[in-house]
C-alpha cells in the first residue's frame, strides 16, 4: 500500500518518517563537523525511575552541553574515546551526525553526534562561567528599553483601560491571597488573569511566559518565600525574561531572596504581598490624579465665572452712567 501511495507523492505518516531518516542520514553520515561543549557522563546522574547510561554494541550514550543555555545533545561515544575523557570537562571533538527514528504513538527524530576524535579539552570553571553568563544578561537588559511598568499603566489608566495583568503562580502556592487582600477591592481596576505551573520546571516557565505574551500588557510572576528558588537563578529563565516583548514584574520569595530573575525583571518586588501594594496604589493614585484634574476644572471654570460677573457688573455701571 506504501509503495502505491509513493507514485502518487502520498505516504503513511510511518513511510514518510522513513524516507526523511534516509535522505537525512545520506546528507550527514559523510560530513564531519566539529562540536565543543561540556561533557555529561550520564552514568553519574541516574534519570528517576530509569536505569543509568550502559553500554550498548560498544557505545555509550552520554551527553554534551551547551555552555550557554544548557541544552543537551546526545553523545553516542565509543568505549575506548570515553576512557580519555572525564565528566565536567569542556571538550571539542569531530565527528559527524547521525539521526534515530522513533515510531510508537507519536513518529520522532532524534539527533545524535558519533565524536570520533578529541580536539581540546579544558578544565570546566563553572564559576567563571557564571559570572561570565550573568554580566552579558546585565548588558543585555540595559538595551531593553519601552519596558517601563509605570509608565505602561499609567498610559493604559489614562487612555481608559484596564491593564491586562496575568499572574504566573506555582501549583501549589497560596499566595494568590496574599496579593487579592493586598489589593482590598482595586482588583476591579483590571484584568486580572492567572495560571498555575510547576515552578521546579524551568522549560515550563519559560512556555508559559511565551504563552501569556501576546495575551497580556503586564506578566508577573509570583512565588512566595522557602526552599525550591534554585530555578529562579536560572541563566536560562533570566534570558527568557529579557527576551519578552511585554514588561515583566517578579515578585518572589521575601525580601532577604535576591534571585537573577529579579534582577532581570522590568520591576521586582520583595514579597507578593508587596507586589498587591503597588497594583492598589497604582489605581488609587490614577483615582486621585483625575479627581484633582476635576477640582481643578471646577476651580478655572469658577474662576471664569466669577471676572464674567465682575465684567458684567462694570458693563451696568458704564451703561447707568452714560444715561446721565
Amino acid at each position: 500500500m506504501d509503495n502505491l501511495a509513493n507514485k502518487n507523492n502520498q505516504y503513511s505518516p510511518s513511510s514518510l518518517a522513513r524516507v526523511y531518516t534516509q535522505l537525512v542520514a545520506h546528507d550527514l553520515r559523510n560530513k564531519l563537523i566539529t562540536v565543543y561543549g561540556i561533557y555529561k557522563d550520564k552514568s553519574k546522574y541516574p534519570q528517576k525511575g530509569g536505569k543509568n547510561s550502559g553500554c550498548y554494541g560498544g557505545f555509550y550514550y552520554d551527553a554534551l552541553v551547551d555552555q550557554t543555555v544548557g541544552n543537551e545533545l546526545v553523545l553516542k561515544i565509543h568505549r575506548n574515546l570515553k576512557e580519555k575523557i572525564k565528566d565536567g570537562n569542556i571538550y571539542s571533538f569531530k565527528g559527524n551526525l547521525e539521526n534515530k527514528l522513533r515510531i510508537g504513538n507519536e513518529i520522532s527524530l532524534g539527533v545524535l553526534f558519533v565524536p570520533d576524535q578529541i580536539l581540546s579539552e579544558e578544565t570546566f570553571d563553572g564559576k567563571a562561567i557564571r559570572q561570565r553568563d550573568e554580566a552579558g544578561l546585565y548588558e543585555k537588559k540595559k538595551l531593553r528599553t519601552g519596558y517601563d511598568v509605570d509608565k505602561v499603566l499609567l498610559q493604559l489608566f489614562h487612555s481608559g483601560k484596564r491593564p491586562r495583568i496575568y499572574i504566573l503562580y506555582g501549583n501549589n502556592g497560596i499566595v494568590d491571597s496574599d496579593v487579592v487582600s493586598a489589593l482590598r477591592g482595586a482588583g476591579k481596576a483590571y484584568l486580572l488573569r492567572d495560571a498555575r505551573i510547576s515552578f521546579a520546571n524551568e522549560d515550563m516557565i519559560m512556555t508559559e511566559l511565551k504563552k501569556m505574551e501576546g495575551h497580556s500588557d503586564i506578566i508577573a510572576v509570583v512565588r512566595g518565600g522557602g526552599s525550591g528558588l534554585e530555578v529562579f537563578n536560572s541563566i536560562r529563565l533570566a534570558n527568557a525574561v529579557l527576551d519578552m516583548k511585554v514588561p515583566v514584574v517578579a515578585a518572589i520569595g521575601h525580601d532577604q531572596d535576591d534571585t537573577l530573575v529579579k534582577r532581570m525583571a522590568d520591576k521586582a518586588f520583595s514579597t507578593p504581598t508587596a507586589f498587591g501594594n503597588y497594583l492598589r496604589e497604582m489605581a488609587l493614585g490614577v483615582g486621585e490624579d483625575k479627581e484633582v484634574k476635576v477640582c481643578d476644572d471646577v476651580k478655572k471654570q469658577g474662576n471664569w465665572g466669577i471676572v464674567l460677573g465682575i465684567l458684567i457688573v462694570i458693563g451696568m455701571l458704564l451703561f447707568l452712567l452714560g444715561r446721565n
